[in-house]
């Protein structure tokens, strides 16, 4: 490796920010962009608007709160769009903070996609009322026009599917621009939407999942550029929500997309109890705050998420104490539906009325705007590489500073981004 280098500087605008680098050249050459934001959190969308980067910051800055600092979610499925937050205001007095409905599956019995547009309605309606909002989509097998549990759909036809020129890209297509058509519609509202795609990657039920993880990447960032370069959306958060894995090594990131592709990552939950380390879910939760980004409990139901539980059967105060003991970091947790959400289990009036929850009513999304950032970041200085082996070099650099903050840094190889880090290596 040629260890002479050559030093540089780049001063970029990217709206408001600058991004300094500062190049090393080597036999390859490598450099490194300090991303001095105002925003507590980088958005996936370098176009994303600015109630999308707010909604982002505002979850972003929660945690660090004394109280108020876990919004109240509940899922609306199976076309009951009005029915489950009724529900928990009929029984608490509470309007949850977040609601996420589901756009479903053509394959569906009845089609829940065809009362999407409904959902909608009461997605924009939430928004002016102070909530926040998101959305999911069990879409269909592109491959058989089956539902999302129909598992006839390889490793291969995951290739096809963003492959052009072949039927189950057809397919596809046309199943991402009925999706695209019912986001844009919100966009058109000024509302901003908690977009969860392709979730519970990491198990075998649905036929995106267990997947080769290269493959489900592939398709993950196609849906992202699909949707933010070709649809013009910039309206959408993107969520990437493995399922809980038993054990206390189990590796939760092995389908992450990348840092770029990804606003909010979380585990779906369904168990009563989920402390201990062989339950896992302290371990995906660790591993998951590693990677920089705002963390979710983005499903969670009592009991083994199989058949629904008992009315009255849970107490989801146990819920929230365990959140706060375990996974004091997370910024909101969605209950799944029916006898899985608090509306119909035991001591719901407490856990909407905690100190650690926010509700509808106490969302306030002024002041997570970041203001005008005028003053460059100084340069990563001192940026060294060290050959840690015949394929790999470890570069070390020192922080930079800024008026505003550093959010973080890209590092690029031969002017490719080959990875972010909010660190210094």
């Amino acid at each position: 490796m040629n260890t002479n280098t050559l030093l540089y500087l780049k001063d970029f605008k990217r709206k408001r920010s600058r991004i300094l680098c500062l190049i090393l050249l080597f036999s390859a050459s490598f450099s490194l962009c300090d991303l001095s934001y105002a925003a507590t959190q980088i958005p996936s969308d370098p176009n994303a608007l600015s109630k999308t980067r707010a909604v982002l910051n505002y979850l972003a800055t929660l945690p660090t709160r004394a109280t108020n600092k876990i919004v109240s979610g509940q899922e609306l499925w199976g076309g009951k769009w009005a029915r489950e937050p009724n529900v928990i205001y009929a029984v608490t007095g509470q309007q949850v903070g977040f609601i996420e409905a589901d756009y479903g599956s053509s394959g569906e019995n009845p089609p829940i996609g065809e009362s999407a547009e409904l959902a909608n309605n009461v997605m924009i309606d939430y928004w002016n009322n102070g909530g926040l909002v998101g959305a999911a989509s069990h879409s269909i097998n592109p491959k058989t026009n089956g539902n999302y549990r129909d598992l006839n759909f390889s490793d291969t036809d995951m290739v096809a599917l963003i492959t052009p020129g072949n039927a189950i890209n057809t397919r596809w297509i046309a199943e991402l621009n009925r999706l695209a058509a019912l986001l844009q519609s919100l966009q058109a509202k000024g509302v901003v939407v908690v977009w969860r795609p392709f979730h519970e990657m990491n198990a075998g039920w649905f036929w995106w999942g267990g997947k080769n993880p290269e493959r489900y990447k592939a398709v993950w960032r196609h849906m992202h550029n699909y949707f933010t370069n070709t649809k013009g959306l910039h309206n959408l958060l993107w969520v990437w929500a493995p399922v809980r894995q038993r054990g206390e090594t189990s590796n939760y990131t092995t389908y992450y997309p990348g840092a770029e592709y990804v606003d909010i990552v979380g585990i779906d939950i369904y168990a009563d109890t989920f402390t201990s380390a062989s339950d896992g879910v302290v371990n995906g939760y660790n591993q998951l705050l590693g990677l920089n980004k705002v963390f979710a409990v983005t499903e969670f139901g009592p009991g083994s998420g199989g058949a629904p539980p008992t009315k009255n059967s849970y107490d989801y105060m146990g819920f929230l104490n365990q959140v706060k003991s375990a996974l004091p970091r997370t910024a909101y947790w969605l209950s799944w539906s029916g006898t899985w959400g608090p509306g119909e289990q035991l001591n719901a009036t407490a856990l909407m009325n905690d100190a650690w929850v926010v509700n509808r009513d106490e969302i306030n999304l002024s002041g997570t705007l970041p203001p005008p950032d005028t003053q460059s970041p100084s340069a990563p200085a001192g940026l060294s590489a060290l050959a840690a082996s015949s394929s790999q070099i470890s570069l070390t650099w020192a922080a930079s500073t800024d008026n505003v903050g550093v959010a973080g840094y890209r590092i690029f190889r031969g002017g490719t981004q080959i990875g972010t880090t909010a660190g210094t290596s």
